[in-house]
């Protein structure tokens, strides 16, 4: 989609929403928490539904400050464009929702809840930070491993993907582990101290759970070890094995907090985790 060079008579003077590297972006927090408002979507909501659909123009309007633009194409789909500080970003609204394309991959993401997701052909990704996560359950949370597909077009600034990592997240949104590099290090972090280091637990690790007391707070973290053992620690990082520490048959039988008939999506959207990914509390 070109946007318009022309604004009521005056050039336009935007430029392309855009990352630190010069890398096209979809809408960040700031922007996507103003255009998912009922009243952007209301308005977006009656022009298309009585749009003359011979009418292939742009269409200027004002909504509380930010300039916007519409456009229906000669192929049948609805463009909005959002002008405010000094930038502009182009979405399609298409079966009630909006949709972005990724020019590096190729692929259409679609927002939902905050976050911008992609279905790809074996599960579903966040897209965050310019990278692809997958998204799937966990014992006690919910895991993003990153994507290893290469773009299709090289993005500007450092095209390099995130490395071997995988990041855990708490059902209760309050902790998450990260395994990371070749050495497969595991590092714990409190997502209600954002400004917190990282903590050291054990290297060689294969996988990460979470177990929840009966409030459903965080109690325990499980790390099981490339050699099969298990390794246990506190909320905090500290280590629990020769104490209180649950044994790993324990584990396999302690029930998850989540609904397991609810769909992935059902669950990431509603669960404190997804909440906690929403704030940027990421750990990296």
């Amino acid at each position: 989609m070109t946007p318009p060079a022309q604004r009521g008579g005056k050039p336009v003077t935007e430029k392309p929403l855009t990352d630190g590297h010069g890398r096209a972006v979809p809408p960040g927090h700031d922007q996507v928490g103003r255009i998912g408002q009922d009243d952007f979507r209301n308005n977006i909501r009656g022009i298309q539904g009585n749009w003359d659909r011979n009418d292939h123009d742009y269409h200027w309007s004002n909504w509380g400050g930010w300039d916007v633009c519409h456009h229906y194409d000669e192929f049948g789909f609805h463009w909005w464009g959002f002008y405010v500080n000094g930038a502009y970003f182009w979405t399609r609204y298409f079966n009630d929702g909006y949709w972005w394309f990724d020019p590096y991959w190729h692929r259409w993401v679609y927002l939902n809840d905050g976050q911008w997701w992609w279905q790809g052909p074996d599960g579903v990704y966040l897209y965050t930070g310019g990278w692809y996560y997958n998204y799937g359950p966990g014992d006690g949370g919910v895991i993003l491993t990153p994507d290893p597909t290469p773009p299709v077009d090289v993005p500007p600034g450092d095209a390099t993907p995130p490395g071997n990592q995988v990041t855990v997240y708490s059902d209760d949104g309050t902790r998450s582990v990260q395994i990371v590099g070749d050495a497969l290090d595991a590092y714990l972090y409190d997502l209600t101290n954002p400004d917190g280091a990282g903590i050291y637990l054990t290297t060689n690790v294969q996988s990460a759970a979470f177990v929840n007391d009966a409030s459903g707070a965080v109690n325990q973290v499980v790390l099981t070890i490339n050699d099969g053992s298990t390794q246990t620690f506190d909320a905090n990082g500290n280590s629990l094995d020769g104490s209180s520490a649950l044994s790993a048959a324990q584990l396999t039988a302690a029930p998850s907090n989540a609904n397991q008939t609810q769909t992935l999506q059902q669950r990431v959207t509603g669960s404190a985790a997804f909440k906690a990914l929403q704030s940027g509390n990421f750990g990296w």
